[in-house]
């Protein structure tokens, strides 16, 4: 019976960690679209550099999360990956963007924006829905061996 237990117990800390890794990566990516976002400010404020080192920031959250998937998927291949959507093309044209001081910033605006679009349609489908994002959790409610009782002056278990 505890042999049983215990493989119970295994079986839901691996699910545990799987169900860790997918929100950090998710985290991770929804940081990168938030970096995109913060560029355009930047740019908007005409701070290339600034806008440029959220752009660097933002690919290498996204790197971050690529590399962790292919480590996962190496390590074990029968476990599915970190995070079920791919970057790589964002990456890519994240690390082709140069911003250039200029008057008029509507073409570097528009790819920026481009960007944050593909982006945004990349992470709709893996980010959670509204209702279902915080699904309430259900407690079994205690059995006899769960509720203390009282012998002599201690409170034990059953």
């Amino acid at each position: 019976k505890i042999n049983e237990e215990r493989k119970v117990e295994r079986r839901d800390l691996r699910l545990g960690q799987i169900d860790l890794r997918t929100s950090q990566a998710l985290t991770q990516q929804l940081e990168a679209r938030r970096q995109v976002a913060l560029a355009l400010l930047e740019l908007d404020r005409r701070n290339f550099g600034a806008a440029q080192e959220r752009l660097g920031e933002a690919a290498a959250r996204l790197e971050n999360v690529q590399k962790a998937n292919q480590a996962a998927v190496a390590a074990k291949p029968q476990e599915p990956p970190v995070s079920p959507s791919d970057f790589a093309a964002a990456i890519t044209q994240i690390r082709q963007v140069n911003l250039v001081a200029t008057p008029d910033t509507g073409e570097q605006r528009e790819r920026l924006l481009t960007l944050a679009t593909q982006m945004d349609a990349e992470l709709s489908k893996v980010a959670p829905r509204a209702d279902s994002a915080f699904a309430p959790i259900t407690v079994a409610p205690p059995t006899l061996n769960d509720v203390p009782q009282l012998i002599g002056n201690d409170v034990t278990k059953n």
